[in-house]
């Protein structure tokens, strides 16, 4: 199971199914990853298994397409990332067509 969160702007960009990567800077994705549990026949979260956070600042992060990304293995407040563009920015760079972002608004 899999809950997205973003800021206004992020947004608005992904609604409007603009796709231009028009995403203006400070624009903020959380990526929620839980476990899914089937008990009694019923779907329903389990624990976490990874949050996902993605910040656009192009002058800050230019390395990475202009976003900075953090991932937080279950509940833990510790940052896994220890090299952004090799651990998260090598599959973004594929969707450059869409800012890097994979998020899409569901039809």
């Amino acid at each position: 199971m899999r809950a997205l969160e973003c800021t206004g702007g992020a947004l608005d960009c992904v609604r409007d199914r603009r796709g231009d990567g028009a995403y203006a800077r400070g624009s903020v994705f959380v990526f929620d990853l839980l476990q899914a549990d089937t008990a009694g026949g019923a779907l329903t979260e389990g624990p976490r298994k990874v949050l996902g956070v993605v910040h656009k600042d192009s002058d800050a992060f230019a390395s990475t397409g202009g976003w900075g990304f953090a991932g937080f293995g279950g509940d833990s407040r510790t940052n896994v990332v220890t090299d952004a563009r090799a651990g998260c920015f090598e599959c973004h760079a594929g969707r450059e067509s869409t800012g890097f972002v994979f998020s899409t608004w569901r039809k």
